[in-house]
């Protein structure tokens, strides 16, 4: 693995396997699937906001998850409520107010996909309803809402999922094992970004309908970059040296996209974590060459991962003392 060449998920798995006597690693099987379940065993779920995220979701699990249906879609947005319907089956009734929806009796379950802004109110109303959450993230827009989350859970007790994939992509659970166990030695640097050439913005059936579909571009209800992407990527980081960062500089601004938006266009920071581990942080909007990926350095080793195509192992020779 160490000519760095690019490596499916599976082949990553394996090659870390492989060198389990190294790095002490153990293969885990994954569960087989039942043929077929009695309706007590079937999740009933809902989903909230089938708009890019949301539909995504669903087509990720509907026809493949056996044990679950979508028996609710809820979406305020008619050309959302209508392709949400559309992935979802016959069998999922449609609503255009999610608090009519949390009433429905047979749920288990609700997915959450609106604009962050939306989240706390959304998850406490359906925890409240006795419904488990599965909701996108960010988790929420601000300390309070995220703060009103938990106590929510932790007062009803019911089961709660963020979004950040991730955290079960068999690669990046790969990575982690062979970096607690030595692979890449101490680390020390780490670069992470995410890079696009676009401007972020979705056409508009309706120019009265810009704040609302374009949210992203706006204050009043997203963060922008860091909120959107940086999240997933500053997890991995904290994931990687298992701790938080104590210091940040940072640089941001509207430098290219002078289109009326409110939320910056690019954000290049550096963040100083305990050991003194430093991590190198962008997001960009007007170049997609090097993509998004996290480089976790070590004075062992380098391991390159990215979501959707798996991880790169280079082997580094020790400096000599």
């Amino acid at each position: 693995m160490s000519d760095g060449k690019k490596i499916s998920r599976r082949r990553f798995i394996n090659s870390a396997v492989a060198a389990g006597a190294t790095f002490g690693l153990a293969a885990k099987g994954f569960p087989s699937i039942k043929p077929k379940y009695t309706p007590s065993e079937l999740i009933n779920v809902g989903i909230i906001g089938p708009g890019s995220r949301g539909c995504s979701l669903l087509r990720g699990f509907v026809g493949k998850a056996k044990n679950v249906q979508v028996t609710a879609v809820c979406d305020d947005l008619p050309s959302h409520l209508v392709a949400g319907k559309e992935i979802a089956g016959s069998q999922a009734k449609g609503y255009t107010d999610y608090r009519k929806m949390l009433e429905q009796k047979d749920l288990d379950c609700v997915i959450i996909a609106t604009p962050p802004y939306l989240h706390s109110v959304m998850s406490v109303d359906a925890l409240d309803s006795g419904k488990h959450v599965f909701c996108e993230k960010t988790l929420a827009y601000s300390i309070k809402q995220n703060k009103d989350i938990v106590e929510k859970v932790k007062e009803t007790k019911l089961k709660f999922q963020v979004g950040m994939q991730r955290r079960s992509n068999p690669a990046y659970l790969t990575a982690m094992k062979m970096i607690k166990d030595g692979a890449i030695g101490k680390v020390t640097t780490i670069r992470a970004q995410w890079h696009r050439n676009g401007s972020w913005r979705r056409p508009l059936p309706d120019p009265k309908l810009e704040r609302k579909i374009n949210w992203r571009m706006y204050r009043e209800y997203s963060v922008g970059l860091m909120g959107e992407l940086a999240t997933h990527q500053l997890d991995v980081v904290n994931w990687a040296t298992g701790s938080r960062p104590y210091k940040v500089a940072g640089f941001g601004g509207i430098d290219y996209w002078k289109d009326g938006r409110e939320t910056f266009d690019n954000v290049h920071l550096l963040y100083e974590y305990p050991g003194g581990v430093r991590v190198l942080y962008s997001s960009i909007t007007t170049n997609a060459h090097y993509g998004c990926s996290e480089q976790i350095m070590g004075d062992k080793g380098t391991i390159e991962l990215t979501e959707s195509e798996g991880g790169k192992y280079f082997a580094e020779e020790v400096a000599r003392k």
